[in-house]
């Protein structure tokens, strides 16, 4: 058993057993109650905790490397892609809307006339009636 007047967890008492003292450093003023920090000070653990900075470092890198151009890429491709969808789904639906806007117009223009014919207010359903009933002639038409 070792007797240290530091606490054996401390940065000065593990910086001598671990590859990247640096990234030590930064854990163990983060949170100095870290599992593997802990570890390595009580119980000579010091690969695990080599192990888990290599993995903290590993992740930063790959971090570093997808938050660049590539990131900025990918972004804008998808960017493209979403526009490319959109115009393409206004191409085919265009024909429909078309034809509905066509029905639409009919109906309105009918449901014109038969205000302009009659001195009663139509009703809600009348108007329905109405509009249903040009819709089905359009059909025909067709």
């Amino acid at each position: 058993m070792k007797f240290t007047k530091e606490d054996p967890s401390s940065y000065n008492e593990l910086k001598n057993y671990i590859n990247d003292d640096k990234l030590l450093e930064i854990v163990i003023q983060h949170n100095p109650k870290n599992d593997f920090v802990q570890m390595a000070g009580m119980a000579n653990q010091h690969q695990e905790l080599n192990s888990y900075l290599a993995g903290v470092n590993q992740n930063m890198n790959n971090m570093a490397t997808n938050n660049g151009s590539a990131m900025s890429n990918k972004v804008l491709y998808a960017n493209n892609e979403a526009i490319n969808t959109r115009v393409m789904q206004v191409k085919v639906m265009q024909p429909t809307f078309s034809k509905y806007k066509l029905v639409m117009n009919t109906a309105q223009n009918t449901q014109a006339n038969a205000e302009v014919a009659s001195d009663t207010e139509m009703s809600a359903f009348d108007e329905i009636r109405m509009i249903i009933e040009s819709i089905e002639e359009q059909r025909k038409k067709e």
